[in-house]
């Protein structure tokens, strides 16, 4: 079983202008399963259900693999990760465009939204372990809700996940106001006991022109 993330553009997500779930990450999928003849069971997770569940659903082995699972070392001793990763990007605070561009240390004084559970919110935690006006949301979906209506002025998450607003939802109007040092690799993330599954799909990915699906999908736009 594969936990398809609803809301992860461009590594996956649930595709409302063709009603499925789509994304780099299914097309590098489908191709290892042609090379493998290994079959993916990919219905298993409900567009309502939060990044929490599916967490713990791949923790006691409910569920085998997910395509988007953030290394970080909190998470280290609960789950094993893919060698290769399919986009890296830069962890980034997003804004609306008329907002003024801040320092680092401006940062405290703004009211930042973060996806509970995720990796932005841990790197943003210790970047800035004193914030006290944040505000923490079930998605990525309802955190950019959240940024479009005014309730936040800022929201972590990376430089790629631009894209959901312009390229997919084809909001105008954000842009990157902070980039951080430190990047995000996307990486496949597997239930600790699959570290067969694991190695087999690793080394499947090396006849895979993983590159190629990479740049497709950080150029596509939706009309």
């Amino acid at each position: 079983n594969i936990a398809l993330m609803h809301d992860a553009y461009p590594a996956s997500f649930y595709n409302m202008v063709e009603d499925r779930y789509d994304g780099a990450a299914y097309d590098i999928l489908m191709e290892v399963s042609e090379l493998t003849d290994i079959s993916f069971n990919w219905d298993c997770m409900p567009i309502e259900k939060p990044l929490s569940d599916i967490l713990a659903k791949l923790k006691t082995g409910e569920i085998s693999m997910m395509p988007q699972l953030l290394y970080s070392e909190s998470r280290k001793d609960d789950y094993i990760w893919s060698y290769t990763s399919y986009i890296t990007t830069n962890f980034a605070l997003l804004s609306k465009s008329e907002y003024p561009d801040l320092q680092p240390f401006q940062i405290y004084y703004a009211t930042v939204g973060t996806v509970n559970e995720s990796v932005h919110e841990e790197v943003f935690e210790d970047a800035y372990p004193d914030h006290e006006k944040t505000i923490v949301y079930q998605d990525g979906n309802e955190a950019f809700d959240a940024l479009e209506s005014g309730e936040i002025d800022l929201l972590m998450l990376s430089e790629t996940m631009l894209l959901v607003q312009t390229n997919y939802r084809e909001k105008l109007g954000y842009k990157v106001n902070l980039t951080f040092d430190k990047t995000l690799d996307t990486l496949y993330g597997f239930n600790k006991d699959e570290v067969i599954l694991r190695d087999i799909f690793d080394k499947s990915l090396a006849y895979i022109d993983v590159k190629g699906i990479e740049e497709d999908w950080l150029t596509r736009a939706y009309d």
